[in-house]
């Protein structure tokens, strides 16, 4: 039987009725085309009744899926989160005929879109769901493998499972970079303190010593030691100071 590869991208929906009991709107979309593979977008928290999810995805479909006399749909349901006690709520409906978009006849990887209404569960029509469907001539390698274990995948599942292992080999390659860098620093910093003592041991010699880091040549005196052969301790005279004499007078009593 021949089959086909049907991407839909849920993106966004406009004017959702809040249910009773919810201070907030925080909503997901729940999308299937057999109810034994089931898929969801994630949570938006941040668009209230506005909410904008951009999930894609594929589903393998039968070629007569997708004629424009065929009654099959693509279902999907829309919930809300963040009430009272923790618990969700069914905003709303939505059943998508495929075949009405004609798909077959359109070139492949050209998308169509559409803006539906949503059902309530009292029957009322309130809000609009933007959605956007195309058939895949082609789909990634991770695609096709997760296809074989699933008519149904979501390119938001697949980022979740190839991320931890992405993050793991790229922090392996940050390591064995930094290393190898490291490595590389610690050679020329090791040569250039080489010449340094090199030269610091040269002007010893010549009398003449290093001030720090910033290599300012700056002149210092070396004493020499009294072991030294043709060490002489210079003798300084005294000059001496005449002391005149000192008069005796008899005291009168």
């Amino acid at each position: 039987m021949a089959t086909e590869l049907l991407e839909i991208t849920l993106i966004s929906a406009q004017g959702l009725k809040m249910p009773p009991g919810f201070r907030r709107i925080q909503t997901y979309a729940v999308i299937w085309v057999d109810q034994l593979y089931k898929l969801r977008t994630r949570t938006d928290r941040t668009g209230g009744p506005d909410p904008a999810w951009n999930d894609r995805f594929v589903f393998r479909v039968p070629t007569e899926y997708l004629v424009p006399d065929s009654s099959s749909a693509v279902s999907i349901e829309i919930y809300c989160t963040g009430g009272w006690y923790g618990k969700e709520s069914l905003v709303g409906s939505v059943r998508f005929l495929i075949g009405n978009e004609r798909l077959l006849g359109k070139p492949p990887n050209s998308p169509s879109f559409a803006a539906l209404g949503i059902r309530r569960p009292s029957g009322r029509i309130t809000g609009v769901l933007n959605i956007g469907a195309v058939l895949l001539s082609n789909v990634s390698r991770t695609v096709t493998e997760a296809l074989v274990q699933s008519p149904a995948v979501s390119y938001r599942d697949l980022n979740l499972l190839q991320r931890p292992a992405m993050r793991d080999r790229t922090n392996t390659e940050e390591r064995e970079t930094g290393t190898a860098e490291r490595r590389e620093k610690a050679v020329p910093v090791l040569a250039e303190e080489d010449e340094e003592e090199e030269e610091e041991r040269e002007d010893l010699v010549r009398g003449v010593v290093f001030c720090g880091p910033c290599l300012l040549r700056v002149p210092r005196k070396i004493h020499l030691s009294p072991s030294d052969e043709n060490f002489k301790v210079p003798v300084q005279t005294v000059p001496t100071v005449p002391v005149p004499a000192r008069q005796v007078s008899g005291k009168k009593r």
